[in-house]
């Protein structure tokens, strides 16, 4: 069992319009070794920063969300694949799959 915490940004552009969205994911988690084998479980909850500009405008708001996954590491670097929900309020209005690869800085 670990713990982490780790930050992003997950940018979509759509092409042809001049609309631009940007996800911010300030996310704290667990992490569950299943054996030796170096598969894992993972869940993480924090704060999703949503940002969006269209034209001259922008808006931006803030939601708490999560992702839920497993993975595999091998010495101090590890890939996953998560359910991702940006905004749990809003769960089913957006959902994604994230694929992360990470690197373990530091053990404690």
């Amino acid at each position: 069992f670990s713990a982490h915490a780790r930050p992003g940004d997950v940018p979509w552009r759509d092409l042809g319009v001049e609309v631009s969205t940007s996800y911010i994911p300030f996310y704290a988690g667990a992490k569950y070794r299943i054996g030796a084998s170096g598969l894992f479980a993972a869940g993480e909850i924090g704060l999703t920063i949503a940002r969006a500009s269209f034209g001259g405008e922008s808006d931006s708001e803030t939601k708490i969300g999560a992702t839920v996954g497993a993975g595999y590491q091998t010495g101090k670097i590890n890939g996953r694949l998560s359910l991702w929900l940006p905004s749990l309020e809003d769960a089913g209005d957006g959902q994604g799959l994230m694929a992360s690869v990470g690197f373990d800085f530091l053990s404690l």
